[in-house]
């Protein structure tokens, strides 16, 4: 073969090779830009990996405020977020900022409305605003579409107790178990409420410091029984020391539930008076409770009260109406008619009324405050005939255990002719 035949062949096979090449070199730089362009969209759907592994982190060590300016950074990004919206309702429930996590709830649902998450995360905080027929809609609206999750069947069981329901939360409570036997949670709830306490033993102690008399105190001692779900009992003896004289008296009463949501209650009692309390007592009070929405429920009571005392016999009337407003918010307002009756002068209607917020502090400690105004005509020692009187006072309420509680209040009286009355006291009380 001639040197010039072989190079015609070697100049031909590189043509070849070269055309051959060309195309996948063009194709390997095409397929290496386009790497190149979607590593920052890689990255960018990386991150909500890292920003919800930090806010697991932060969750777990339980630095919620942390938690909650990683997920508000996040919304900062991204303010159409799903999931960011989510964790923020979370966080926000956990921090007990019930009305805020509601709203992010609600915003999430209204664009995915079929999220059972979602609609689980917000029957807890219903349930922890005391709005129960809201969170057991949340409830049956995720049964709907997911009728074999266990986690729906425990938050109702949660709802359903909170509620005054025990028989039907312990039903809730067997099936998430059914569907997950392996549940700690619905275990624990489970045997938490076959063991759920029957009575409530409490004691209380309360102290008036008059600038016109000698001071006064009362001890109370009182057992709760939670007979069925339906009757309620209680039996309860107070110690009261006034002007020199010591005088006990004994109470007892009994309420039933009617419905869910009417009860009455029945009581009376009865006294070695020493003329500083009632000789004797009675009370009927019936109760009804109405829903005002999703957010809002009313109470009202309506209690006739007689006392006898020796040549006196008093009857009060007194209606009161209770608003659950959200995240556990209430305002009360209560207006007493008492009727007196004295030996030889016609029967008196005396008017008074008292008006009382309460609000949440902590999750666990609650606070009052109420005032008050009108008349009295008890005839007790310092109260013969009648006097104006105006009241300021306020109280806390704290759970340090699920079975213990601590009560106390403050309260200060200003009484018609400069006199004045300084009152405070408190209570413990155990479930068992």
């Amino acid at each position: 073969m001639c040197a010039g035949e072989t190079e015609g062949r070697l100049k031909s096979g590189f043509q070849i090779r070269f055309r051959e090449l060309v195309p996948r070199f063009l194709s390997i730089l095409v397929l290496g830009n386009f790497l190149l362009c979607a590593l920052p969209l890689c990255h960018s759907e990386d991150m909500p990996t890292d920003w919800q592994a930090q806010l697991r982190t932060r969750v777990s060590a339980g630095d919620l405020a942390t938690a909650l300016q990683i997920v508000d950074s996040r919304l900062a990004e991204s303010p159409q977020d799903p999931e960011a919206r989510g964790w923020r309702a979370r966080v926000l429930a956990w921090s007990g900022r019930w009305k805020e996590a509601e709203t992010d709830y609600q915003i999430v649902l209204a664009a995915f409305p079929q999220d059972v998450d979602m609609l689980v995360g917000l029957s807890y905080v219903l349930t922890w605003e005391r709005d129960y027929e809201g969170a057991l809609g949340a409830l049956d609206r995720a049964e709907e579409i997911q009728p074999a999750r266990a986690d729906i069947y425990l938050s109702r069981g949660r709802a359903l107790r909170a509620s005054g329901q025990p028989k039907e939360s312990r039903l809730a409570f067997e099936k998430s178990l059914a569907l997950d036997p392996g549940s700690r949670e619905a275990k624990d709830e489970l045997a938490s409420a076959a063991a759920d306490p029957h009575f409530t033993l409490s004691f209380g102690a309360d102290f008036d410091k008059f600038n016109f008399t000698t001071s006064a105190n009362a001890f109370t001692t009182s057992l709760t029984a939670q007979i069925s779900p339906r009757w309620t009992t209680n039996l309860s003896v107070v110690a009261v020391q006034r002007f020199g004289q010591r005088a006990e008296t004994f109470l007892s009463s009994a309420g039933y539930k009617l419905t869910r949501r009417d009860s009455i209650t029945i009581g009376g009692g009865a006294a070695n008076d020493q003329s500083i309390v009632p000789l004797h007592s009675a009370y009927l009070e019936y109760g009804h409770g109405f829903s005002l929405g999703e957010r809002f429920a009313l109470e009202t009571t309506y209690n006739q009260h007689w006392f006898w005392y020796h040549g006196t016999r008093v009857m009060t009337l007194t209606p009161q109406v209770t608003l659950d407003l959200p995240r556990n918010w209430s305002w009360s307002l209560q207006l007493t008619e008492a009727r007196s009756s004295f030996a030889g002068l016609p029967p008196a209607w005396r008017p008074s009324g008292l008006t009382r917020l309460s609000f949440p502090i902590h999750h666990t400690l609650t606070g009052n405050v109420f005032y008050a105004a009108g008349t009295e005509d008890f005839a007790l020692l310092d109260q013969i005939g009648s006097f104006s009187a105006e009241t300021y006072g306020g109280g806390l309420s704290y759970w340090f255990h699920s079975r213990h509680r601590f009560t106390g209040y403050v309260a200060r009286q200003q009484r018609s002719q400069g006199r004045t009355d300084t009152s405070y006291g408190g209570s413990y009380a155990f479930r068992f």
